[in-house]
């Protein structure tokens, strides 16, 4: 038996007990492991981690990790506003908030990234936005919003699916809040973008 023979065998044992692995997972965040890629399945397809970041409110109280997975990686904004493939939000809360409150700092984030008649022309979708999202959000529960193609951006809490607003402007819109010319959050920005060099 060759020597190389000899480590492949030593080395697969080893992952066999566990002393290495193939991690799941891309980053810990707070404790709090993001997975790297989540599975395809039904409509779905395979999903890539973009970015992850943790949303903080008044400088220093962290609300929630906010997770972006794409079909493709992007660093650009506009690359990621511009693909019509298959997006996923995810927001893993780190304390107790209302759902209504999320609603109305995503709505007032996406409005500064929005011109007066965009605003107008989403005067339903915001009522829905509120509307799904009108529920406690509870410390270590995770709200989604994503995007299928061709139908519009699914809203799920509790691991309920609590509606649909249809087409892809309108998770355009929410999606600027974070990556938008005017985040709520240059830091989250860059690490939403996976530009970790950049969050500063």
């Amino acid at each position: 038996m060759n020597l190389f023979l000899k480590i492949l065998i030593i080395f697969q044992s080893l992952v066999l007990w566990g002393v290495f692995s193939v991690s799941a997972h891309a980053m810990d965040i707070n404790g709090i492991r993001i997975q790297d890629t989540l599975r395809s399945h039904a409509e779905q397809p395979e999903l890539t981690l973009n970015g992850a970041s943790i949303r903080k409110a008044y400088l220093f109280v962290d609300v929630y990790i906010g997770s972006l997975y794409l079909e493709q990686k992007y660093n650009d904004a506009d690359a990621i506003f511009n693909d019509d493939g298959y997006k996923r939000m995810s927001f893993y809360m780190l304390r107790n908030v209302r759902g209504k409150r999320i609603a109305t700092a995503l709505k007032d984030a996406m409005q500064v990234n929005l011109t007066r008649e965009e605003i107008d022309g989403f005067k339903k979708e915001f009522s829905l936005l509120i509307k799904y999202m009108d529920r406690t959000m509870k410390e270590g529960e995770e709200g989604i919003v994503e995007y299928t193609p061709g139908k519009g951006s699914k809203f799920i809490t509790g691991n309920e699916v609590k509606g649909v607003i249809p087409g892809k402007a309108f998770f355009n819109a929410i999606l600027s809040s974070w990556i938008g010319k005017q985040p709520v959050s240059n830091v989250m920005k860059q690490e939403l973008l996976g530009n970790f060099n950049n969050a500063d």
